[in-house]
């Protein structure tokens, strides 16, 4: 969308949230749960829009939760948020399908081009305990801090806030990443 100037305005202070990965989707409760998606990074900026009448917003959608009927599912990545060429911030990666998947935990998104650039949350590893599997925490938004807490058994997680990573599922489906966010504080 645009951001277009009040009458009066001079100056902005813009917090954009790129959006959380999607979860990582496992087929057996007993094999490993997937892991979670990353969480979007975030950049602040202020800027002086007195010579400035409009700009181009854009908010990174979440990633897509893994989902798989036959097989493991890697979730997809979060989008990336900007607001014009001042400042943006990349979305979360997606979780791998499988707790060995990646070796590591899921990467976050990261912030750019502002006064202040902070990284999201990393997507947690999938657990894989005796008789039953975890899926992997969602990493968390840089915003608020919160997590997606990962599936247990046969159940996927619940995604909390935006910018954050979605929750591995051990079994069919696991959470898409939430949407990111831009916030526009205007000043005279």
């Amino acid at each position: 969308g645009t951001w277009t100037k009040p009458s009066g305005i001079k100056i902005i202070r813009v917090t954009v949230l790129g959006g959380g990965g999607g979860g990582g989707q496992d087929i057996g409760i007993y094999s490993g749960g997937g892991n979670g998606g990353g969480g979007g990074g975030l950049s602040q900026k202020t800027i002086d829009v007195t010579s400035i009448s409009s700009e181009t917003v854009t908010i990174g959608s979440g990633g897509t939760g893994g989902s798989s009927n036959t097989a493991r599912a890697n979730g997809t990545s979060g989008g990336t948020s900007s607001f014009g060429s001042h400042c943006s911030a990349t979305g979360g990666t997606g979780g791998g399908g499988h707790m060995e998947a990646s070796g590591t935990c899921t990467a976050a998104g990261v912030g750019s081009n502002g006064n202040i650039n902070v990284r999201g949350g990393f997507g947690g590893k999938g657990i894989n305990a005796q008789n039953m599997s975890h899926g992997g925490d969602g990493g968390a938004g840089a915003m608020w801090g919160v997590d997606c807490p990962g599936g247990y058994g046969t159940a996927s997680g619940v995604t909390v806030a935006y910018g954050s990573g979605g929750a591995g599922s051990p079994w069919y489906g696991a959470t898409n990443g939430a949407s990111g966010l831009i916030v526009v504080e205007e000043f005279k």
